[in-house]
């Protein structure tokens, strides 16, 4: 009788070491699949940013497809207060007629507010047309407005067009200055740029496409 007793304490205690053994087994591999499940989460989130990374480079590829084409010409013609830098007007200039709010309207946008990087000075307006100049440390820049097609030197005529998204523009350099030209909503526009390089009159130029 005592020895059936033990055999049922010894078969008790060892199913009771059986249960912690098989506890213990359960608990690894529970702590085995939570850490491979946090690797593949680790993993997948670093792929979708990687993936995110490419589409987001690729559509910045994608949507800037502007040609520049900066034609360098010998001189180009240019009347003393259109120059960035010589803000002192001629005594003959013709007063003002239109105002800076009748210009605006012509243009569709406040011309004092057309570029980021680059402060705007002062604006001279006569009966047809506006001249609005900016000046930053190292930059100087007049852009002129008006329905005229005058006030786009000859020398603009016959160079390589670029497109700056979308928009037709001319772009030149001489020893002196860059310049720009075009025409948005049958209003003439003639850039005088003095930056330091092309890489920095093309980031003007981008602005001012930008805001215009």
């Amino acid at each position: 009788m005592n020895d059936d007793y033990r055999k049922d304490i010894d078969s008790i205690h060892a199913s009771e070491e059986l249960i912690e053994k098989t506890l213990r087994s359960v608990r690894q591999e529970k702590k085995k699949n939570k850490n491979s499940s946090a690797k593949i989460i680790k993993f997948s989130s670093a792929a979708v940013a990687a993936a995110a990374a490419i589409l987001v480079f690729t559509n910045i590829n994608m949507s800037d497809q502007s040609h520049y084409a900066i034609n360098s010409v010998e001189h180009m013609e240019v009347r003393s207060n259109d120059i960035s830098g010589l803000f002192s007007s001629s005594e003959d200039e013709e007063k003002t007629i239109m105002t800076e709010d009748e210009l605006n309207d012509q243009v569709g946008v406040d011309c004092e507010k057309l570029f980021d990087s680059i402060s705007f000075y002062k604006a001279e307006m006569s009966a047809d047309k506006g001249t609005f100049y900016y000046e930053s440390k190292d930059t100087g820049l007049s852009v002129s407005f008006s329905k005229n097609d005058d006030i786009i030197p000859k020398s603009m005529n016959g160079l390589e067009k670029s497109d700056i998204d979308g928009h037709e523009v001319f772009l030149a350099k001489d020893k002196n200055n860059y310049y720009a030209s075009g025409k948005e909503n049958g209003v003439n526009y003639y850039m005088v740029v003095r930056c330091s390089s092309d890489k920095a009159f093309k980031k003007l130029i981008k602005e001012f496409q930008k805001n215009f």
